[in-house]
């Protein structure tokens, strides 16, 4: 069974590079072809990729399409894509983010190629790192039990790290409530990165 299993593996793990393969050649062509997208060829490029790859990992890698890699496949095409479908299929609606403001359209084709790639790189990373294996039964089991006490361990480390950033924020936010008023609390400038370990803290303690 052992032997078996290594060569499904292996398999897929075939069928997969190969698939991402001939993606990544399509898209250099694609770059070579065309320097300059616009918003409707980027929109249907983008779904037609979508397709293929949620497909791909449906038939190659086995998954079903409700499943957190294919979920999270999707949501990365709504959140980079979003905006490319509303612009080139003329959805109607309110545009709070006019791309024309942002960037050049060169600019944008150059970002989108990036997409491309990107998603490219995420199909090979899924279909490789998935095992078709004949005990996933016993290793969901394995996992539910190793969970609860793997997320204790984390959402401690995280606490640990969270902390002391958010004990600053609350004293140094009171202190400038204190001198400016709340008001005062949007014009300072508060480095990214501390609020980014603050946050670790408050997501630990509003689980647990």
């Amino acid at each position: 069974m052992f032997f078996r299993n290594n060569f499904n593996i292996k398999i897929q793990s075939a069928f997969v590079f190969y698939f991402f393969l001939i993606e990544f050649l399509f898209i250099i062509i694609f770059l070579n072809l065309i320097t300059s997208f616009s918003y409707t060829q980027m929109a249907i490029v983008s779904i037609v990729q979508l397709i293929l790859n949620l497909m791909a990992l449906k038939f190659l890698v086995k998954l079903d399409f409700i499943s957190i890699p294919c979920m999270f496949v999707l949501f990365t095409f709504i959140f980079h894509c979003g905006e490319i479908l509303k612009y080139g299929f003329d959805i109607p609606g309110t545009d709070y983010f006019p791309l024309e403001l942002y960037a050049s359209n060169f600019e944008i084709s150059k970002a989108f190629i990036f997409y491309l790639l990107s998603q490219a790189f995420i199909f090979l990373g899924i279909g490789v790192s998935i095992k078709p294996s004949q005990n996933s039964i016993y290793r969901i089991n394995q996992l539910s039990m190793k969970l609860p006490k793997d997320s204790k361990n984390t959402g401690r480390i995280l606490f640990g790290i969270g902390i002391i950033p958010r004990l600053f924020l609350d004293v140094y936010q009171l202190y400038i409530s204190s001198r400016g008023g709340y008001m005062a609390l949007f014009t300072e400038n508060i480095p990214q990165f501390v609020s980014t370990l603050a946050f670790f803290s408050m997501q630990v303690l509003s689980i647990y």
